[in-house]
Parts: structure tokens; sequence; C-alpha cells
């Protein structure tokens, strides 16, 4: 890098000390047109001036020295134009006017020793540029015209070499400043790519983090709308299955009321068999007294027949009673699953819910934060959890099975406890037998509550 830089300085020297030499001989070409045509410079006064520029550049210490050639005649020309000239204007100060007046040119001999025959060249004084006000010279008085064989060449002043050396000395001092400032230029260039690299880099993240916050909240806003859905379908569900009970409540509360009513035509009846009762135990005393040993036999083998019945019934009604009581659990084992599938549901909605007021919370988050949806993108996935499917329940009693149940079932038990009753009023029956007629009246109505408890609400059972 040393080496390449060390190798560009020296072109760019050359290239600078090329075009000053450039602008010195494109000055010197302005300054002869800018000659009046009765001063144009004469053929040795041009070669003069090329010889002179070639010993200037084949010599450049001369140039340093100040170059000043013995023997050549003093001039006033123009002063030079343009930076450079403005340059060394500033260096030197202001120059004083010279007084002596130009002498005419004079030609170079011939090489055979004849003169060479010129025409008369009328001098005039040059017309120098217009300057400021502190750079003001006094014009040149005229010179008179001189009839001479041949004029002699104008030699210029050494202020245009003291200029160019000037210029040539500023330039050496430059170009290393020139360089300096190149190369911070540089390092300012290779630090703005930097800098642009950096920039783009962090432009390409961000709209990375963008890209994936926006995935992550389609992400988040396509997992509400699950969540949603499924909130939905298990409130949908939920809300069949309360239909269903609350159709199931109505249903039961139809069969209590026709069981209240079946309780009190049972009621009625009962009411009309201890009547009845009295009445034939009222009709027993009198045939006990009055009927003779045959009819009490009689009597005795309808008792027995009575007896028999109300074994089969008691051995009837035990396994009925059974039955009900089996279907009774089963019921109660139905109503008991159907009351945790409603509390579960119930449960899994609200969770569904609150999975879902959280997805929106996460959702409505600003973009600027990619941090907190990075952190948000590890949490795990809800998903709605399938819906339970419940074991198979037993099936259900209906409310004219229940009705029919209750009325067959009480009608029953009436007569057995109205049969018991008689068996235990009879003063002639055995002890053994009162006793078993009062355990079976004992069984009897204990089987009558449970029958009620579970066919009738509890506000039927309190009026009754």
């Amino acid at each position: 890098m040393a080496r390449k830089r060390k190798k560009r300085e020296r072109q760019e020297r050359s290239a600078g000390e090329a075009d000053l030499s450039t602008a010195s001989s494109r000055e010197s070409e302005e300054w002869i047109g800018s000659l009046p045509e009765a001063e144009s410079p004469t053929p040795v006064h041009l070669r003069s001036n090329e010889k002179e520029f070639r010993m200037m550049e084949e010599m450049p210490e001369r140039k340093e020295e100040g170059r000043r050639w013995e023997g050549a005649p003093e001039r006033n020309p123009s002063p030079p134009r343009g930076l450079l000239a403005r340059l060394s204007r500033w260096l030197q100060g202001p120059e004083q006017p010279s007084a002596a007046p130009p002498e005419i040119p004079q030609p170079p001999p011939t090489p055979n020793g004849a003169p060479e025959l010129w025409p008369p060249i009328e001098a005039a004084a040059p017309k120098p540029p217009p300057a400021e006000a502190s750079d003001i010279e006094p014009m040149p008085t005229p010179i008179e015209e001189v009839e001479e064989p041949s004029p002699k060449p104008v030699a210029h002043s050494p202020a245009s070499n003291v200029d160019h050396v000037l210029a040539i000395l500023t330039l050496e001092r430059v170009l290393p400043e020139l360089d300096a400032v190149r190369r911070e230029l540089d390092e300012v260039k290779e630090t703005a790519a930097l800098r642009t690299r950096q920039l783009e880099a962090e432009r390409d993240q961000s709209q990375a983090e963008a890209n994936a916050a926006r995935a992550e909240k389609s992400e988040i806003e396509t997992r509400a709308g699950m969540l949603r859905k499924a909130v939905d379908t298990f409130e949908r569900q939920l809300q069949e299955a309360k239909e269903t009970a609350e159709e199931r409540i109505r249903q039961l509360v139809t069969e209590r009321d026709q069981s209240l009513a079946q309780a009190e035509r049972s009621r009625a009846d009962q009411h009309d068999t201890h009547l009845r009762i009295r009445q034939l135990e009222a009709q027993f005393d009198i045939n006990q007294a009055s009927h003779t040993a045959q009819e009490w036999s009689a009597l005795e083998l309808r008792v027995g027949t009575l007896q028999e019945e109300l074994d089969a019934s008691q051995r009837r009604f035990r396994e009925e009673g059974e039955a009900a009581e089996a279907r009774l659990r089963l019921l109660e084992t139905e109503r008991e699953k159907l009351a945790a599938q409603l509390a579960s549901q119930e449960q899994e909605v609200l969770t569904l819910r609150e999975r879902m007021e959280t997805a929106l919370a996460e959702a409505r988050k600003p973009e600027a934060q990619p941090a907190e949806l990075a952190a948000d993108t590890g949490t795990p996935r809800a998903e709605p959890s399938p819906p339970q499917e419940g074991a198979p329940t037993a099936a259900v009693l209906d409310a004219a099975q229940l009705a029919d149940f209750y009325q067959q079932s009480m009608s029953i038990l009436t007569v057995i406890l109205a049969s018991v009753e008689l068996l235990a009023m009879n003063p002639r029956l055995e002890p053994s037998l009162r006793e078993t007629a009062q355990e079976i009246r004992a069984q009897g109505k204990r089987l009558v509550d449970l029958i009620r408890s579970y066919t009738l609400p509890p506000k039927s059972e309190k009026a009754e």
C-alpha cells in the first residue's frame, strides 16, 4: 500500500509539473496574443523565448536562483494573468513600477555578415490588463520611431520566471498537503463505506426482525382464531348440554307432578283400604261370634291362602325393590356422571377463554418489541383439547315408566300392609306369626319410604 501510494504521489507530482509548464506556456501565448499588431514579436524574439523556455526546463536549479541572464535587455511586459499570477503577486508583495523605457529590438546579424533589412517597427507601450487599485502601475512613455536596419530581440523581465519558480515551489509545498488531504479523504471514504455497510446490515437485521414479528403476529392471530373456534364449539356443546339438562329437568318435574297425583290417589285408596279393613274387622268380630266352626275353618283356610299370597307378594316385592334400587343406583350414577361432565366442560370453556384472551393480548402487542415477540415464540402452542367422550351410561327411566312403577308398587304394598295389619289384629294369632306380621309391616313401610324418596321430589315428601 505504501509503495502504491508513493508511486501515485510521484505520478501526481509529475502531472502537476507538466500542467504547470503547460500553464506557463499558455500564459506566454496569451501574453503574446494580447500584444497589439504593431508590437507583434519578431521571429528572433520568438526563437529567443523558445530557447529561454527550453533552458529553463533543462536547468531546474537556475529556476530557484532566479535565472537572470546577462546581456538581456529589460522590458516592461504586461503583468501575467491567472491564478498563478495572483499567487505570485501575493507572495512578492506590491512591486514598484520600473521607469526605464523599453528598448527598440534589434535583429540578429546574418550568417554572412551582411545586415538583414527589416521594415521599420512602430514600437508602442504594451497595454496592461486592468489591475486592482493597490496594483495600478504607471503607463510607460511611448517610444519614438527609430529607423534601424534591423530590430534587436526583446527579452522579457525575469518576473515571469520568478513567478514560475514560485508557482513550482508553492506546488511542491501544496502537493504534500494535497496528498494528506487525499489520504484523509480516502480514510473518510473508507469509514463512510464501512458505516454504510454497517447501516445496511442493521437495515437487513431490522427487516428480518420485522418479518419475524409479522410472521409471529400472523401465527398468534391464527392460533387465536383456532382457539376462538374451539371456544365457540365448546360453548355450543355446553349450550346443547344445558338444553338437554333443562329438558330432563322438565321431564322430571312432569314425572314429579304425575307422582304427586298418583300419591294423592294412593293416599285416597289407602284411606279407603283402612276403612275397608275396619269394616272387615268389625265384620270379622261379628262373624267370629256368630259363625259356626265350619265357617271358622273356611276363614282360617282363607287366611292361609292370604298368607301364601302375602309371602308371594313379599318375594315379588323384594325382587322388584331390589331391581328398583339397582335402577335407582344406575340413575344416581348417571346423574353424577352428567354433573361431572358438565363441570369439566365448563372448566374447559373457562380455560379456553383464558387462552384466547392471552393470545389476543399477545397479538395486540406493538411491532417495536421484537425481543418480547421472539421470547413469546418459545411458549407451547395451546391446542384445543378434544371433547371427552363419557362412558356409556345406564338407560334413564322416563316419566311414564316411573309413574307405572310407583302405581303398581304402591298398590301391591298397600294390599300387603293391609293384610299384615289384619293378621296382626287377630287376637288368636300365635305370637311368632304376630311378630312376623309386625316385621313385614315395618319392612313394607321402609320400602314405601324408599320408593317415595326415589320417585317423588322432596316437596311432595314434605307435603305427605
